[in-house]
């Protein structure tokens, strides 16, 4: 826990390229769209959270770019979780009036225990406005303050799935990201 609580989140600015991101958001607009839910039983909450999701196939290449931005968070911010499976890669497109409240990634009740959460920085933050991705503190009591950089297109985040974290409302614009979790056992 002495890990999370030191260190929230880890990133990489603009660690894929305005091309890859182009290329995702291209097939990511293919995707059939519903609208996003709080759960993964599709509960849905507009008060809670408003947009549209889609879910790449497991394993398409786009997953491969991810993995090892985790592993090297992972070992990096000094969490070291066990982590031995992955969800499927959702793309997330925020229009104008989504959001998603503060909310945690896990949930103690579901069968897979999510650890880490992943997402990258599709849209160039010119593009929107509104739609900020932030953080509180592990206790979930402060707003932590986040780097301008950490908002730049291409930036890959990866957290624990514990900390509480919100993407503001969009006021203009599209603001299109990739989200993924990794899960394990529960921790001991």
């Amino acid at each position: 826990m002495k890990s999370a609580i030191n260190t929230p989140y880890f990133f990489w600015e603009a660690a894929l390229s305005e091309g890859i991101c182009d290329l995702i958001i291209d097939e990511g607009m293919k995707l059939a769209a519903h609208e996003a839910s709080i759960d993964q039983g599709g509960k849905k909450d507009d008060n809670m959270r408003k947009g549209l999701i889609s879910f790449f196939p497991e394993n398409i290449w786009i997953e491969r770019l991810l993995v090892d931005y985790v592993g090297a968070a992972n070992k990096g911010a000094e969490w070291n979780y066990v982590v031995d499976g992955k969800e499927r890669l959702q793309f997330a497109n925020y229009h104008e009036g989504a959001f998603y409240d503060w909310h945690r990634d896990c949930n103690i009740n579901s069968d897979l225990y999510r650890k880490l959460s992943v997402t990258v920085q599709l849209s160039s933050p010119e593009e929107y406005e509104g739609g900020e991705l932030k953080f509180k503190d592990y206790w979930g009591t402060t707003e932590l303050v986040s780097p301008k950089t950490m908002f730049t297109k291409g930036t890959v985040i990866v957290f624990p799935s514990t900390i509480l974290h919100t993407v503001t409302p969009i006021t203009k614009g599209i603001r299109c990201s990739l989200v993924q979790w990794f899960n394990g056992p529960d921790f001991v």
